[in-house]
């Protein structure tokens, strides 16, 4: 499954329950898990490397540092700008609090007993007040779960979305995929591609070419830029200085409709649809012995 499919299945599973109050609702195909997976062992590099905090780069654009590419000892970040509606202030967009935010740190996986593995979804959703909040699906390990990871079945529950830092082959520039795939053999593997320098390639970057093996193909998910709208962002950006960029959209939501978690949906008794962080119990899934659960974080 890719990152944008598995993406849309956490979103809907929060709202969705959050309005029907059913567990049966959240049974997920754990399936979908195994090959879109991080690390087999929770990568160090994602603990250490940690983006700077976002900036205003002018008035009315935001600056958000994300992680790009690790492994032990180098972090690369790319830098995504978001235009704000309402102007940037403190690096934050000004009466949205979800403008530019990437909802990219879960939890690691963990043992919620010897034979059950919980997993927290990549990305998360953000909230109304700017948190994240990410869905989990237990897994059950049938020869025990040690260390947050499923004796034997060690891809159960990761998500490769650590990919290898760029590195210079010559004169090209070689980059990997933002999404792998978990082998129980090789652990998590990225499709690498290579790229002729014009200038040369150093330190893992094309001289004079910031753009050089960037791909502007990870978008923010929908938010709500109100309680009745919400922000659309286009699939693919554009690089420009070494930056990600893309266009958005505000929708307006139906009437009788608000929006929550970046979906709009119908009132509930007069009311919204709920607060705060979501919080579900689930359902056996179909294969696997996963429990899906859409939890916060």
């Amino acid at each position: 499954m890719s990152r944008h499919a598995l993406m849309r299945v956490a979103r809907q599973v929060v709202v969705t329950c959050m309005l029907l109050c059913v567990s049966a609702c959240l049974d997920f195909d754990p399936s979908h898990y195994l090959k879109d997976a991080g690390s087999v062992r929770p990568p160090t590099c994602t603990g250490r490397c940690v983006p700077a905090a976002a900036t205003c780069k002018n008035p009315e654009t935001r600056i958000t540092p994300r992680l790009r590419a690790c492994d032990e000892t180098t972090c690369q970040y790319l830098n995504v700008e978001t235009r704000c509606s309402n102007g940037c202030v403190d690096g934050g967009c000004v009466g949205e609090p979800c403008a530019g935010v990437f909802c990219d740190a879960p939890m690691a996986t963990r043992c919620m007993s010897d034979t059950t593995l919980r997993a927290y979804v990549r990305p998360g959703v953000c909230s109304a007040e700017g948190t994240c909040t990410y869905a989990s699906v237990d897994f059950s390990c049938a020869n025990g779960c040690v260390a947050g990871v499923c004796v034997s079945t060690i891809c159960t529950g990761i998500q490769c979305l650590s990919p290898p830092p760029a590195t210079c082959v010559g004169s090209s520039l070689r980059t990997f995929s933002s999404e792998g795939s978990c082998s129980v053999t090789n652990g998590c593997q990225y499709t690498s591609q290579d790229s002729l320098c014009a200038a040369g390639c150093v330190t893992g970057a094309c001289i004079g070419d910031p753009c050089a093996g960037v791909t502007c193909n990870q978008p923010q998910p929908p938010t709500c830029s109100s309680t009745t709208a919400r922000r659309l962002t286009a699939a693919i950006g554009v690089c420009a200085a070494g930056n990600c960029s893309y266009t958005s959209r505000v929708e307006s939501c139906a009437s009788g409709e608000v929006c929550k978690l970046g979906t709009c949906t119908a009132e509930v008794d007069g009311g919204s649809t709920g607060g705060g962080t979501a919080t579900s119990g689930g359902g056996t899934a179909a294969s696997g012995g996963g429990t899906a659960a859409s939890g916060g974080g």
